[in-house]
């Protein structure tokens, strides 16, 4: 505000004290200040066509851009599925394999129990703990 005001102050014939300009030197101002409009025209023609293309690169990085993750989402799914599918199938292999390792432990006992005459009586009880177990171990282990 207070800079406005000595602005208001300050008599104009401080700015026109200069010399004025004579015609040939205003010609010559105004001759200059149009090959520099032309100058300018021309950097803003060649900025706008350095624009365009840059506008059609990103418009083709785009395109480029939106194909490829269709099929990174399109490959992410079927992983997707097959992590799902293999998840499944894991899950009914080892049901069947506890099933497989029962049925080995109980064949295991069951010949412990037929010759467990032969094994004396404290040791027949732990012969029959240890071949169920190994042989479910070994089933499991070797599935």
């Amino acid at each position: 505000m207070k800079t406005a005001l000595a602005l208001y102050l300050i008599p104009l014939a401080v700015f026109a004290s200069a010399e004025n300009p004579t015609r040939e030197e205003l010609l010559q101002t105004v001759k200059h200040i149009n090959v520099l409009a032309q100058q300018l025209q021309s950097d803003l023609k060649k900025e706008r066509e350095a624009h365009n293309e840059v506008a059609m690169g990103l418009d083709a990085a785009t395109r480029e851009n939106n194909v490829l993750q269709s099929q990174i989402n399109t490959l992410t799914e079927k992983a997707n599925r097959a992590i799902a599918d293999h998840e499944k199938v894991m899950k009914k292999y080892h049901f069947l394999k506890w099933i497989a390792s029962f049925i080995a432990a109980g064949v295991a006992d069951l010949l412990v129990m037929q010759f467990g005459a032969l094994i004396p009586p404290p040791f027949n009880l732990y012969a029959m703990i240890a071949a169920g177990g190994g042989a479910a171990a070994a089933v499991w282990i070797f599935l």
